[in-house]
């Protein structure tokens, strides 16, 4: 048989036995010739690899002794339970490399309060997309594959079901479909996919997102991001990490990689390394830190509205923690400021609440400070 003949030949394209079934039809020399020939006799999905098989490296969220988080062409699941700071994290890396965030739960009005508060520039709002529909998800995803590589983020997992396919994000056959139509064209073309998902506000297994386990059998890394109650900080612990990409850094799949503190001044997340000199001093910090905003949240609560000065009058407390407390406070939505009138019938800035839930830690010194509270309520 001629190679001309074969060449209309109708070729076998099924994975197993591909080579034999050419076999049968070529010498081995003839064989060898086809296979150095590939591009025009092989189909497109037998080309080489051209990846030379390193370990993936992360390149995006940069922590405190210069490691990142989040690694191109994979697929990583952070999720956690409500007010873990999950989306203030994803939004800081975003904002720190220039990525992408396909927001479908909040709405551009919020993101435009928070964005200024994490000290984003007019530019940035680009980066942001609000997808209403599966038409509008779909264009992003194709124009996302246009483009360089970078970090995409999509929040949240149960509305991208919704949304794409009328779905139901614990289906796993519903999963699977949003993952392939979604996901897999952007890892394909090399972007870092992030998404953000919910777990059970006192989860009895955090070892992945709530619904369907295809979740974690798809994804190439998991993050169970916990908000602690007593410290203003969330710890990070990687429950999946299929490529072993935090092995070099000696964190493995149920460690605890550190924790993620939010910087009043940039209103950004930083991520501390479990250990490091920055965890430890961070953490100290958000314990003093934590003890000062319950007792302006308590303060607010029992007085109502006051101005700074009467507010740190009240909560006590260093006046410079006080006021990195007031400051963190507003940058988290728990607090407003406002110019009005106050009680004395002057003009200026009034601290309030905004009736955004607020977890007081159960101490003997904030239940002191409640009745003196409630004293000095009382005999005005």
């Amino acid at each position: 048989m001629t190679t001309d003949e074969t060449k209309e030949m109708e070729y076998p394209i099924v994975l197993s036995g591909w080579k034999a079934s050419l076999e049968e039809f070529f010498p081995l020399e003839e064989w060898e010739q086809i296979i150095r020939n590939e591009e025009q006799f092989l189909p497109s999905f037998l080309d080489p690899l051209e990846f030379d098989g390193d370990t993936p490296i992360p390149i995006y969220m940069r922590d405190n002794e210069g490691n990142f988080l989040f690694t191109p062409g994979q697929l990583h699941w952070v999720y956690g339970a409500p007010g873990a700071f999950k989306s203030y994290l994803l939004q800081t890396a975003v904002l720190n490399h220039h990525g992408v965030y396909v927001d479908l739960e909040s709405t551009p009005r919020l993101i435009c309060k928070r964005l200024k508060t994490m000290s984003a520039n007019y530019f940035e709002r680009s980066r942001w997309g609000f997808p209403e529909t599966e038409a509008e998800v779909m264009a992003i995803i194709d124009e996302l594959c246009k483009i360089k590589p970078t970090l995409v983020v999509i929040d949240s997992f149960v509305r991208l079901v919704a949304v794409v396919s009328g779905g139901d994000s614990n289906n796993d056959q519903d999963v699977a479909v949003v993952i392939s139509r979604v996901f897999r064209p952007l890892l394909n073309k090399g972007h870092a996919v992030v998404i953000a998902d919910h777990i059970a506000k006192n989860p009895t297994n955090s070892d992945y997102p709530v619904g369907s386990f295809n979740k974690k059998a798809q994804s190439d890394v998991c993050m169970y991001i916990e908000k602690d109650d007593e410290g203003n900080f969330s710890t990070i612990r990687i429950t999946k990490d299929r490529y072993g990409v935090y092995y070099p850094i000696g964190i493995y799949e149920g460690m605890e990689y550190g924790e993620m503190f939010l910087n009043p001044k940039t209103g950004r997340m930083e991520v501390a390394q479990k250990n490091s000199a920055l965890y430890l001093s961070k953490k100290a910090q958000s314990d003093s830190l934590k003890v000062s905003q319950d007792a302006v949240f308590l303060t607010l609560s029992e007085l109502g509205p006051l101005n700074r000065t009467t507010l740190a009058h009240y909560a006590g407390g260093k006046s410079e923690t006080v006021k990195r407390a007031i400051d963190e406070l507003l940058i988290l939505g728990v607090v407003q400021e406002e110019r009005k009138k106050s009680e004395s019938g002057g003009i200026g800035k009034i601290i309030s609440l905004t009736g955004n839930p607020w977890t007081v830690a159960p101490t003997n010194k904030n239940t002191e400070l409640k009745k003196k509270l409630k004293y000095s309520r009382s005999s005005k």
